[in-house]
């Protein structure tokens, strides 16, 4: 029986970073999916997160309220708890370009309030934090949210019960408003700009990690085989369920699709702990990060978070699963809960109408959105081997795209239930819709498949995807096919085709086709020449298919 997880079938996906010509090169060696989130063998008390900027108040908020199973969280260029308190302005404010109104007293009285959310159930006991871990991160050069701001929450969980000795405090980098990385994004110096991750010599995500979960294996390189990323529908998170791309983004300010990176070993069932990134204002994956207008879609930012914050080199080598919830750009209007939300910021000051306090607790939506998230990939284990693709050949034949090779599964006690081919163009869109091709499938594991290509002078990127009756997934690359134009043919005079410079005469009388030489006859001889593929200059005597 096929998983129900992958009736709506598979995309590759567009992920040219905005400004980064690099991105198109590389997203060839990728795998992506595109498949609800499936469950997996992650350890959901071995979990962590972080956030960068409006995403590090979203991690901290996430921490607070799950510390009974999120062991450390990594903090880049936020505030304190429950800084904003319900009030966009304070949030503007004193959480981020005003750091002397967090004065001692309104940690305490944060901290109190924490306490008292705590003995209602609404987060998770403080106690948990005595033996947690927390990695934060402010450059001086920060003039988005000063380091200030950032200084206070050092403070916060001090006085909240966890030791100074599991907090590490990184506020010497001459860094800007940016996730610090080691060789990706502006000069660290810059002080705020897109992609907001700065070439710091400073590999942020590794070292939040380690912090967090003490020495790791070195990152390696993410490759097609190394892991699967999953573009996953994020409505079925929500209340109520299957909510369309605008309104989920006009009742809870989500997109459609969140992403998440799972190393081949945890795809393979092995036990894997958990991470969560949440991303910063503006880096919304399908809109422009250079304009103020929410819904301009030009040069879009992409998944530029996704890809290259870092943390996805470390998870490879460590069996760690990578969350990625994405956040949209609303425009404000007096007739839906998100009263505004332009710039795509994680609701840590309660835009979203309705829900009063609860943003910062576990019954606020988008935290309850991805705890799901997180309990998803927790809920269980497919354990086993997966099947095994391997495509032989991939080549143009005719006016066809033929394709062979080989699904088998290393259990010789399962079988192939399903196996599904789709083409791509080498930046991952979608050019042949996905077909089953299950019954091509012979008892040596062996396939073949023929498709007209749709649209000419194109590469095809085939991807074929074997599933078995366990639900595990195997998928394989074909090598990328450049196709020609079907071919073309005319009937007319010899004399014409010369005209049309599809023949040349030899000898004032007899014509001949170009590029062939094939023998066409007399001035006014009427012949069929063909040209095939279109566009390649070579004619031949005869039409097409003759």
């Amino acid at each position: 029986m096929m998983r129900k997880f992958t009736a709506c079938g598979l995309l590759a996906l567009t992920i040219l970073a905005a400004g980064t010509a690099a991105y198109g090169q590389e997203r060839d060696d990728l795998t992506f999916l595109r498949e609800p989130l499936r469950p997996l063998n992650a350890d959901i008390g071995q979990s962590s997160v972080s956030g960068l900027s409006a995403g590090a108040f979203m991690a901290d908020q996430f921490f607070i309220a799950n510390s009974e199973d999120i062991v450390g969280a990594a903090l880049f260029a936020g505030g304190p708890y429950n800084c904003a308190r319900g009030d966009l302005n304070t949030a503007l404010g004193a959480c981020m370009s005003a750091p002397s109104n967090l004065t001692q007293g309104v940690i305490e009285q944060l901290v109190g309030t924490a306490q008292q959310r705590a003995g209602s159930g609404q987060i998770d006991d403080l106690s948990n934090l005595a033996d947690r871990r927390l990695y934060v991160f402010s450059g001086t050069r920060d003039t988005t949210v000063r380091q200030g701001v950032t200084d206070r929450i050092e403070d916060w969980y001090e006085l909240a019960g966890m030791p100074a000795d599991n907090i590490r405090y990184r506020n010497e980098v001459a860094a800007g408003h940016a996730l610090p990385t080691d060789g990706y994004g502006n000069a660290c110096h810059v002080p705020s700009a897109s992609p907001w991750m700065s070439d710091c010599n400073l590999d942020g995500a590794g070292e939040a990690l380690q912090h967090i979960y003490g020495p790791l294996n070195a990152p390696s390189p993410v490759t097609a085989t190394s892991g699967t990323f999953i573009e996953f529908p994020q409505n079925e998170f929500f209340e109520p369920a299957g909510l369309s791309k605008p309104e989920l983004a006009a009742r809870f300010s989500f997109n459609e699709f969140g992403y998440a990176y799972v190393p081949a070993s945890c795809e393979a069932g092995a036990a894997c702990r958990a991470h969560i990134v949440f991303h910063g204002c503006k880096q919304v994956y399908d809109r422009n990060p250079n304009t103020e207008s929410p819904n301009d879609t030009s040069n879009p930012f992409g998944l530029q978070m996704v890809l290259k914050s870092g943390f996805n080199e470390w998870a490879n080598s460590n069996e760690l699963i990578v969350l990625y919830p994405q956040a949209q750009r609303v425009a404000g209007t007096p007739h839906i809960p998100v009263p505004g939300n332009p710039r795509g910021c994680f609701d840590w000051w309660g835009y979203i109408g309705g829900t009063g306090s609860t943003y910062a607790t576990k019954a606020g939506p988008q935290m309850t959105a991805a705890r799901a998230m997180l309990e998803r990939i927790a809920s269980g284990p497919v354990n086993g081997p997966l099947p095994v693709v391997e495509i032989l050949s991939a080549e143009q034949c005719g006016h066809e795209i033929c394709l062979s090779g080989r699904a088998t599964h290393p259990d010789s006690a399962d079988e192939i239930a399903s196996l599904r081919v789709r083409y791509d163009d080498l930046d991952g869109n979608l050019l042949i819709d996905e077909a089953d091709i299950t019954n091509r499938l012979e008892p040596d594991g062996s396939f073949a498949h023929r498709v007209a290509w749709p649209q000419d002078n194109t590469v095809y990127h085939p991807l074929v995807v074997a599933e078995d009756h366990n639900g595990r997934v195997g998928t394989g690359r074909g090598n990328a096919v450049q196709v020609g134009t079907p071919c073309q043919d005319w009937t007319a005079s010899n004399f014409a085709h010369a005209s049309a410079q599809r023949a040349y005469s030899r000898w004032f009388w007899w014509y001949f086709a170009v590029g062939s030489d094939d023998a066409l006859g007399l001035r006014w001889s009427v012949t069929s020449v063909s040209e095939d593929p279109a566009g390649s200059g070579t004619f031949r005597l005869g039409s097409c298919g003759a």
